[in-house]
């Protein structure tokens, strides 16, 4: 909710600050669809923390891991289509990419002591992650300006995770840890709210940068809500036909 909070806030402070640039009135555009595409990243950081156990030596051995997401790039393809004046239908298509390490702690019971457990440390490297986000919208366009658009957009984002991560683990003797990998996947449906200015280089072209909020929250086997997607910033081309 607090990150929705902050969405808002800044989707708000951009939207003040482009109709705070109206100088003069205005040709209303008249194409009926619209393309944007977009190169921008992912701004949220998370953790991913996992435990897991068996049974070995008659005894219960756990593995905990820990794996920092990162921020990444984000590339998107956002169309729609005037259904009246200034209002448009739409829908975005985007993608998340990016990999991190987890750092894991095993504790390991001893085969011949009865609870002498042995801690056995280590990290697994190059885990990835995407995050493909589909979002039906509706977008409110005006010009504040011969030369200066805006556009706000609220809708739905349905974002699917594939996450490599650690997964399970196996034992040989005496104490000795193998990590097992795993790919697990998962979706969530979550608020997409977003502010765009565009800046109009002709008729049918412009470049533009927007603000966005698209999250959602997955449950996977091995880790429960999980936060995806989250506030995002970039820009790109704008075409109007």
């Amino acid at each position: 909710m607090a990150n929705v909070k902050h969405a808002l806030g800044l989707c708000a402070g951009m939207a003040l600050c482009a109709v705070s640039a109206r100088a003069q009135t205005p040709k209303p555009a008249t194409e009926q669809f619209f393309l944007n595409v977009n190169v921008g990243g992912e701004l949220a950081t998370r953790t991913i923390n996992a435990t897991t156990s068996k049974a070995v030596y008659d005894e219960t051995a756990t593995l905990s891991s820990s794996q920092p997401i990162g921020r990444g790039v984000v590339v998107d393809f956002d169309g729609g289509y005037r259904v009246r004046e200034n209002f448009f239908a739409g829908v975005l298509f985007s993608i998340f990419g990016t990999s991190s390490d987890a750092t894991t702690s095993a504790s390991i019971p001893d085969p011949i002591f009865f609870n002498k457990p042995k801690t056995v440390t280590g990290s697994t490297s190059g885990l990835k992650r995407s995050e493909f986000t589909v979002a039906p919208h509706v977008t409110w366009a005006r010009p504040l300006t011969d030369t200066l658009d805006i556009s706000l957009s609220g809708g739905i984002a349905i974002i699917h995770l594939s996450q490599h991560l650690v997964g399970n683990f196996d034992v040989t003797p005496p104490q000795n840890v193998t990590i097992l990998e795993t790919t697990e996947s998962g979706s969530g449906v979550g608020p997409l709210l977003q502010v765009d200015v565009i800046y109009n280089l002709k008729t049918r072209y412009a470049v533009g940068g927007y603000v966005r909020y698209a999250g959602a929250k997955v449950d996977l086997p091995s880790a429960n809500d999980l936060n995806v997607g989250g506030m995002q910033a970039g820009g790109g081309i704008r075409l109007r036909f």
